[in-house]
Protein backbone atom coordinates (compact mmCIF):
# COMPACT_ATOMS: atom_id res chain seq x y z
CA UNK A 1 0.00 0.00 0.00
CA UNK A 2 2.12 2.52 -1.52
CA UNK A 3 5.03 2.01 0.79
CA UNK A 4 3.18 1.74 4.26
CA UNK A 5 2.79 -1.49 6.59
CA UNK A 6 0.39 -3.92 5.40
CA UNK A 7 -0.77 -7.27 6.98
CA UNK A 8 -1.99 -9.83 4.47
CA UNK A 9 -3.60 -13.14 5.24
CA UNK A 10 -3.32 -14.81 1.49
CA UNK A 11 -3.11 -11.90 -0.09
CA UNK A 12 -6.38 -10.14 1.35
CA UNK A 13 -5.62 -6.95 3.51
CA UNK A 14 -7.14 -7.09 6.50
CA UNK A 15 -4.92 -4.11 8.26
CA UNK A 16 -3.02 -1.59 6.86
CA UNK A 17 -0.83 1.39 8.48
CA UNK A 18 -1.59 5.59 6.80
CA UNK A 19 -1.42 8.70 7.84
CA UNK A 20 -4.10 11.18 8.65
CA UNK A 21 -5.30 12.59 5.51
CA UNK A 22 -6.83 16.29 5.50
CA UNK A 23 -10.25 15.14 5.50
CA UNK A 24 -9.50 12.94 8.64
CA UNK A 25 -7.54 16.21 10.08
CA UNK A 26 -10.97 18.62 9.36
CA UNK A 27 -13.32 16.19 10.89
CA UNK A 28 -11.29 15.79 13.81
CA UNK A 29 -11.20 19.47 14.34
CA UNK A 30 -15.21 19.85 13.94
CA UNK A 31 -15.00 17.40 16.95
CA UNK A 32 -12.69 19.13 18.82
CA UNK A 33 -10.53 16.11 19.04
CA UNK A 34 -6.61 16.94 18.53
CA UNK A 35 -5.00 14.81 15.92
CA UNK A 36 -2.78 11.83 17.25
CA UNK A 37 0.96 12.71 15.72
CA UNK A 38 1.29 9.60 14.30
CA UNK A 39 0.37 6.64 11.58
CA UNK A 40 -2.91 5.61 12.18
CA UNK A 41 -4.04 1.47 11.88
CA UNK A 42 -6.51 0.73 9.49
CA UNK A 43 -8.70 -2.69 10.39
CA UNK A 44 -11.30 -4.34 8.46
CA UNK A 45 -13.33 -5.37 11.88
CA UNK A 46 -16.08 -7.96 10.40
CA UNK A 47 -13.36 -9.71 9.50
CA UNK A 48 -11.39 -10.12 12.20
CA UNK A 49 -15.00 -10.15 14.58
CA UNK A 50 -15.94 -13.09 12.60
CA UNK A 51 -12.49 -14.98 12.74
CA UNK A 52 -12.11 -14.33 15.91
CA UNK A 53 -15.72 -15.34 16.99
CA UNK A 54 -15.16 -18.82 14.84
CA UNK A 55 -11.91 -19.56 16.93
CA UNK A 56 -14.09 -19.11 19.99
CA UNK A 57 -17.51 -20.62 19.43
CA UNK A 58 -18.60 -23.99 19.73
CA UNK A 59 -17.26 -26.26 17.15
CA UNK A 60 -21.19 -27.19 16.00
CA UNK A 61 -22.08 -23.60 15.93
CA UNK A 62 -19.34 -22.63 14.00
CA UNK A 63 -19.51 -25.43 11.67
CA UNK A 64 -23.24 -24.71 10.98
CA UNK A 65 -22.13 -20.59 10.23
CA UNK A 66 -19.65 -21.44 7.70
CA UNK A 67 -22.39 -24.18 6.39
CA UNK A 68 -24.79 -20.63 5.85
CA UNK A 69 -22.37 -19.28 4.27
CA UNK A 70 -22.92 -21.07 1.14
CA UNK A 71 -26.56 -20.72 0.71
Amino acid sequence: MHGQMSWRVKDKLFAWERPLRQHDLRDLAELGVEPYAGEILGVRVEELLIESWLLRAPKRLAASYIASLGD
